[in-house]
Order: C-alpha cells, then sequence, then structure tokens
C-alpha cells in the first residue's frame, strides 16, 4: 500500500529532527535533483567546484513541504497520533542476495533513496559511509535504493568507488511506487526500530545534520521507538 501523502508528514517533535535538518539547511544548504532530471555525471563526480555549482541550481527544486509543525508525527489525512509503518520492500543487492527490509525490524533504518548522476546524491554519500561505521554496532543499518535507469552496470562500479559499506541495490519501482511519489533525490527516511516511520527529507543531509538524530534512535529501547 503506497504511503499517504508522506510529503506532508509532520516531524515527531520528541527526536528534534525538523530543527536540526532546518540548522543544516541554513548552514550546508539543502538540495536535491529531481527525480526525472538527466545528469552528465563525467565531468562533476570528482570536481568539487561542479558539485557545488550542482547543488546551487538544484536548490530551487527543493520541495518546501518538509517545513511543517514538528509538534506532531501525523499526516494531515491520518487521525491525530496515528503511526505510518514503512512499507516493507524486497530488492535485490548488487551482490545477488536479497534484501528484505522486514527482516531487520529491531534497527534504526536509513532509508536513502539516490542516483549516481545526482550531485548532492554523490556529496552526501561519503557521509553515510561514515556514519555506518560510527552506528553499525549500534543497531543502526543504512540502505541505498538506486534509481538509476542503467540499473547494476553503473550502479555497481559506484558503489565499489566509493566503498559503499551499507546494502545497496536498484530500484525496480517497488520502492518508488510505495514510498512515492519520489519528486527530488536523494530522499531519505529514518525508520525507528519499530518498523515506524520518524522522519524524512528530501534533499542532501550531512553527517552533522544526521548524527545526532541517529544517536537518539539508536538509544531507544523498541518500545519507545
Amino acid at each position: 500500500m503506497a504511503l499517504p501523502n508522506y510529503r506532508k508528514m509532520k516531524i515527531p517533535s520528541n527526536l528534534k529532527i525538523h530543527n536540526l535538518l532546518i540548522v543544516a539547511a541554513l548552514i550546508f544548504g539543502i538540495s536535491a535533483c529531481s527525480h526525472t532530471q538527466k545528469k552528465n555525471t563525467s565531468n562533476t563526480s570528482a570536481d568539487p567546484v561542479a558539485t557545488q555549482n550542482a547543488q546551487s541550481q538544484s536548490q530551487q527544486n527543493v520541495s518546501p513541504e518538509p517545513a511543517a509543525n514538528q509538534n506532531t508525527s501525523t499526516t494531515d489525512n491520518a487521525p491525530s497520533g496515528k503511526k505510518i509503518k514503512a512499507p516493507d520492500f524486497t530488492l535485490t543487492r548488487l551482490n545477488g542476495k536479497k534484501f528484505t527490509l522486514s527482516d531487520h525490524l529491531g534497527k534504526v533504518i536509513v532509508l536513502n533513496i539516490w542516483a549516481t548522476w545526482c550531485p548532492p546524491c554523490r556529496h552526501e554519500i561519503p557521509d553515510f559511509v561514515q556514519l555506518q561505521k560510527e552506528f553499525k554496532n549500534k543497531g543502526v543499518l543504512f540502505v541505498g535504493v538506486s534509481v538509476d535507469k542503467k540499473g547494476p552496470s553503473v550502479v555497481k562500479p559506484f558503489a565499489k568507488e566509493h566503498h559503499m559499506n551499507y546494502p545497496v541495490m536498484v530500484d525496480n519501482g517497488t520502492v518508488s511506487k510505495e514510498y512515492g511519489p519520489i519528486k527530488y533525490i536523494p530522499t531519505t527516511f529514518v525508520i525507528g526500530r519499530d518498523g515506524y516511520l520518524k522522519g524524512y527529507q528530501p534533499g542532501m543531509l550531512t553527517k552533522n545534520a544526521l548524527k545526532p538524530v541517529l544517536e537518539k534512535l539508536a538509544n531507544q529501547k523498541e518500545s519507545n521507538s
């Protein structure tokens, strides 16, 4: 079942994720690429100036809707206090093994929807790699779902080059449908140990913005997440 109006999901105030991401936007600049945007990345992947320019240009595409009232955790269409369970999915990882989200219930999941051609996506991945190292033994798992139309042929060498140390897979349309519509990438969902959504962010995230959120969630017991 598709997620109803997820872009208007209010951010739980007890996590303070909303405030953290607003600060991140002011300091670092949240940027994103249109999901349907086509990029020629041959000259930008290793060029910081080109990446910075691309991020600046893509800021105009960022949805303003995440700036919602942080005092509730409901959607506009959901009864007050109702939690939203993260839709389950199964995809094939780059190593050929199956990955099913529900198999990882009890962990904090950072579900990142991205593409190799998207400069903001490439910019945030090193931070995700570092955070995965730091939180590996604290029950946090990053999950990368690529929307590259060329599939594993471009994603696999990219993942190897960037030492992506968490499950990476290519979407077959399932995740985009269940968590969509995905208008901008990267888009990141944070899922609690109980399997329910705790927050999301369309646009680039940084280590400084995400780390405090993960620390709080990682320290919460499953029953209180």
